[in-house]
C-alpha cells in the first residue's frame, strides 16, 4: 500500500497553489526517500502550532518497509514517538484510557507492580493545563492593565489640575455670570470623562488591530471580544470620573473674585 494524504503546504509545493493543479494531485506519484507513494488525499489547511500542513500521512506498513527499512534491521527500526487515538464520545474518555494502557502494559510487558514505561495525555488533561497557562496570563495582563489604569488616570488628573490653573479667570468669569458649583464641578468632569473615553478608544482600536494582525500571521482565528471592549469602555469612564473628580472639585469651589483676580 504505498498510498498517502500530503499536508496542504506539501500539496502547494509539489503541485502549485492552482485549485485545478491540487484537485488533479489526488491519483498522482510523488517520490519520498526515493520510494513511489501514491497520493490519495490532501489534508486541508488549518496553520496553528499544532499544524498538519507540512506532513505527508501513509500506513504504518509502508513506512516501515518501503521509507523506513525492516524492524529487524540494526539502525533502521521505525521508532514511534507518540499514538493519536480518536473516540466516539467524551463520555468515554476514562474508559479508554483504562483500556489503552491496559494493551499497552500487555504489549510492553509491563510487569504487575511496576509503573508505567509510558504516559497517556487525555483531553481533559490537555485542557487543564492550557486553561492554567491561560489564567496565569489572564492574571498578569489584569495586574499590568490595572497599573497601566492607575497611571492613566493620575495623568488625567494631573491635566485636569492644569486646565484648571489655566482656566481660573474663565472659572471665575461663568461664576460671575450666574454658574454655579455644580454647573462648574459638571463641566470639568465631563471634560476628564471625555478626554478618557477617547484615550480608551484608541486603546481599542490599537488592540482590535494588533488582534487581527497576530490571527492573519500565525494562522490562528482570532476573534474580537465586543463584551471585553464594553467592559474597558465602562473602566475608562470610571477611572476619568473617578480621577476628575478632585480637579474639578477645585474648580468649583474657587471663590469668583479670586478667581477674576488670577493673573
Amino acid at each position: 500500500d504505498r498510498v498517502g494524504v500530503v499536508g496542504w503546504l506539501v500539496a502547494e509545493d509539489l503541485f502549485g497553489e492552482d485549485p485545478a493543479a491540487l484537485a488533479a494531485a489526488i491519483g498522482q506519484t510523488i517520490e519520498v526517500n526515493g520510494q513511489p507513494l501514491t497520493v490519495i488525499g490532501i489534508v486541508r489547511e488549518n496553520g496553528g502550532p499544532f499544524s498538519t500542513d507540512q506532513r505527508i500521512f501513509a500506513p504504518v506498513s509502508t513506512v516501515r518497509l518501503r521509507l523506513v527499512g525492516d524492524l529487524d534491521l540494526p539502525g533502521r527500526g521505525l521508532q514511534m514517538n507518540s499514538i493519536l487515538i480518536g473516540i466516539t464520545s467524551e463520555q468515554i474518555v476514562d474508559e479508554a484510557e483504562m483500556l489503552i494502557t491496559n494493551s499497552l502494559r500487555q504489549a510492553r510487558n509491563v510487569p504487575p507492580d511496576a509503573i508505567d514505561d509510558f504516559s497517556i495525555e487525555t483531553p481533559t488533561q490537555a485542557l487543564g493545563v492550557l486553561n492554567g497557562i491561560n489564567g496565569a496570563i489572564t492574571g498578569f495582563i489584569a495586574v499590568v492593565a490595572g497599573i497601566s489604569l492607575i497611571v492613566g488616570g493620575i495623568g488625567i488628573m494631573n491635566i485636569m489640575l492644569v486646565a484648571v490653573t489655566e482656566r481660573t479667570r474663565e472659572i471665575g468669569v461663568r461664576k460671575a455670570l450666574g454658574a454655579t458649583d455644580g454647573d462648574v464641578l459638571g463641566q470639568f468632569v465631563m471634560e476628564a470623562l471625555a478626554l478618557s473615553i477617547v484615550g480608551s478608544l484608541i486603546g481599542v482600536a490599537g488592540a482590535i488591530g494588533i488582534v487581527l494582525l497576530i490571527g492573519a500571521v500565525s494562522g490562528i482565528g482570532a476573534t474580537v471580544s465586543w463584551l471585553a471592549v464594553g467592559l474597558a469602555l465602562v473602566f475608562a469612564s470610571v477611572i476619568g470620573i473617578g480621577f476628575g473628580f478632585y480637579p474639578a472639585r477645585r474648580a468649583a469651589l474657587l471663590a469668583p473674585i479670586e478667581a477674576l483676580r488670577y493673573e
